[in-house]
């Protein structure tokens, strides 16, 4: 069963690789935006998601590649192998993703 602190180790590790910007099941990760679990759901922000994830990142698609690839990151392969979880990569020419929602400041104050 994929968890939210998979999600999160994932994301993490495509920021570390070089992405540009990053979605899970199309919804945009922004700079206040969290990955948890609630009750039986992990929600990306307020939005739930559910299996199968697709994470999508903005980037130098051979840098993404070779850095999230099996060859580089074996330990975590075998990790995920062993839970039952596969993990793919395809790069693409071009895709999009959608604006990252923006959170409300409830109370600001003037310095």
């Amino acid at each position: 069963m994929v968890t939210d602190t998979d999600l999160q180790l994932l994301v993490s590790l495509m920021w570390q690789s070089g992405a540009e910007a990053v979605s899970i099941n199309d919804n945009r990760l922004g700079v206040q935006t969290s990955i948890r679990t609630a009750g039986n759901s992990i929600l990306v922000g307020t939005t739930p998601v559910s299996s199968p994830y697709k994470i999508q990142a903005i980037g130098n698609k051979r840098e993404l590649a070779d850095k999230m690839g099996q060859k580089a990151l074996p330990t975590l392969y075998k990790e995920f192998k062993d839970a039952g979880m596969t993990l793919q990569i395809s790069k693409e020419n071009s895709i999009q993703l959608k604006a990252a929602s923006v959170g409300q400041v409830s109370y600001a104050k003037e310095m």
